[in-house]
């Protein structure tokens, strides 16, 4: 199965990127995670989590700066 359509649970969740499940649930009801229910299962495609985490990642002004050279130079 591709990671992007493997499905992982609250607790493979929790264990991966290291915080509670209940913050997890959190998210969840907030709908702030894109997230799978099935049945009374609440899951999570990996390639998700990936996106959301990237999303939700904030850089310093000089990561970004680097980041905008680095843009420039390649164009």
């Amino acid at each position: 199965m591709e990671n992007n359509l493997k499905l992982i649970n609250v607790k493979e969740l929790s264990d991966i990127i290291r915080i509670k499940k209940s913050s997890i649930y959190s998210l969840v009801y907030r709908q702030a995670i894109p997230y799978v229910k099935i049945g009374s299962k609440t899951l999570f495609k990996i390639s998700d989590v990936e996106k959301y985490i990237e999303k939700n990642t904030h850089y310093s002004a000089d990561q970004q700066l680097r980041e905008i050279n680095i843009n420039r130079k390649i164009k």
